[in-house]
């Protein structure tokens, strides 16, 4: 089990992506959070087996008009129950 922590640059707020994330991981049975951030993009950290992982990333890539992500692999530093939409 891993997490992964990803930003998200692009058309991303104001157009559901963190509604859509929450769907996918709930989908895909992983946990974490999705939450704006001041500089216009979105951070998602999921938890769950990397292949899993990376399909999730692959499709909120594909669902969206996407200009840059930066993406970290990792230990779970804190494990979460569900997956959740944050506020700022």
């Amino acid at each position: 089990m891993l997490e992964v922590i990803v930003h998200f640059h692009g058309d991303v707020q104001g157009v559901g992506f963190r509604a859509t994330a929450k769907r996918c991981a709930e989908s895909m049975g992983l946990a974490g959070y999705a939450k704006n951030l001041s500089d216009g993009s979105v951070e998602v950290c999921a938890q769950g087996v990397k292949e899993v992982l990376e399909a999730f990333v692959q499709h909120l890539q594909k669902a969206f008009i996407i200009t840059h992500i930066e993406t970290v692999y990792r230990p779970i530093s804190t494990p979460y129950a569900e997956f959740s939409i944050l506020r700022r």
